[in-house]
């Protein structure tokens, strides 16, 4: 299965690690980099598919200035139905804190959280979890 992928991360070593990654996987048809959860949210707002059955993946750090990664999932939440079931969101991030964890929880949009740093087994594992949430 392939997915087109966008990645939300402020640091852009990281971001463009995260774009390494995925390229590898052979999963992606293409990898969107962001610095900021608002400008994602302002991106998705005018999005528009071009295919019915789109699937994208949103890899989202949590730790970023401005807004955060649970602002964004906030807001990511307020979207239509028509938007959000064409995404699935991995969370990315470097702390297994169980406060955050347990926060993620509550939020139905979240299909996977991957620890940083990245790897490629790591990674596939987890678009593997995900692909068994697309219908």
């Amino acid at each position: 299965m392939m997915f087109s992928f966008l990645v939300i991360d402020d640091d852009d070593l990281d971001g463009l690690i995260a774009k390494k990654f995925i390229s590898l996987t052979g999963k992606a048809k293409n990898v969107l980099l962001m610095q900021s959860g608002r400008e994602a949210l302002d991106h998705l707002a005018a999005f528009e598919l071009t295919t019915v059955d789109a699937t994208w993946i949103i890899v989202l750090d949590l730790m970023m200035p401005g807004m955060d990664g649970f602002q964004f999932l906030d807001e990511f939440s307020k979207l239509p139905a028509s938007v959000k079931q064409h995404f699935r969101i991995m969370i990315l991030t470097l702390s297994s804190d169980p406060y955050r964890l347990k926060k993620l929880a509550h939020y139905a949009t979240v299909n996977a959280v991957l620890e940083k740093p990245i790897t490629l087994d790591k990674l596939n594992s987890t678009l593997a979890r995900i692909e068994q949430t697309i219908v």
